[in-house]
């Protein structure tokens, strides 16, 4: 049973059908992973299945994307740092895991196989990292929750690579056919939306030669002012993380 606040209903009704495909998605989740298959999801594997759910019923219910839950990229711009993917925060702090939760599944359904990924996440045996293991695998063998989230940090710096790349992005949309009907997750253009609290657009940067507390599956975005405008040859040099746990990457654009 759902309970539904009538004056958010009157006022901002697009929200509360969002809300409801949100809310729907919590209950088949414990109808599949707990009742049948006796595995207890993490809250930030859950909700992350839950705005996904809106995210691809939003061209279906006519929802804005300030209702939708692309509004999250607001918080995640300014806060990813703060919230690794698997974090779950206390406070006005959850916001930044609802945020960091839904970006990792939006990258995830428009990387790697759209609807037909999100059921397999949804409907298999497992939970958390291993069930989105086990759905990527069953769309690209090699590809773990691991390698993904090695790619994740992309999303992060590039918007519109050429056509036939590899680099990863938000600015995929895409479309796919289960059961008859056609699901579609558009386009995300993290760089055309602004932080919550500076106002500034695009992801959060931290300055090269600066430090900052990395999270447990989390990441960080480094550049510098001197870097624009580089000429034709360059060299840089990069030191390699003390702590074997964190991965450094180079990123052009």
């Amino acid at each position: 049973m759902f309970y539904i606040d009538s004056y958010f209903y009157d006022r901002y009704s697009d929200m509360v059908y969002s809300t409801l495909a949100h809310e729907f998605q919590h209950m088949i989740n414990m109808a599949v992973k707990e009742f049948t298959y006796n595995q207890v999801p993490s809250t930030w594997y859950n909700e992350m299945l839950s705005m996904l759910s809106e995210d691809m019923m939003q061209d279906k219910l006519n929802i804005s994307d300030s209702m939708s839950p692309k509004e999250r990229f607001q918080e995640f711009n300014y806060g990813y740092p703060i919230s690794g993917v698997t974090d779950w925060l206390s406070g006005n702090y959850v916001l930044y895991s609802y945020a960091g939760a839904y970006a990792f599944g939006a990258y995830l359904v428009r990387n790697y196989g759209g609807i037909t990924l999100l059921k397999n996440i949804a409907s298999n045996s497992y939970v958390d990292a291993a069930s989105i293991t086990a759905a990527l695998q069953s769309l690209y063998p090699g590809e773990t929750y691991t390698t993904a989230f090695r790619k994740f940090g992309q999303v992060l710096v590039y918007t519109n690579p050429p056509a036939g790349s590899s680099v990863k992005t938000l600015y995929n949309t895409v479309s796919g056919t289960v059961n008859s009907v056609t699901y579609t997750f558009s386009a995300i253009d993290i760089w055309g939306i602004t932080q919550i609290i500076s106002g500034t657009s695009g992801p959060l940067t931290f300055d090269i030669t600066g430090q900052m507390a990395l999270r447990p599956w989390g990441l960080g975005l480094f550049d510098s002012d001197s870097w624009n405008s580089l000429p034709d040859s360059i060299t840089v040099t990069i030191n390699k993380p003390t702590s074997s746990s964190v991965e450094m990457y180079l990123m052009i654009r």
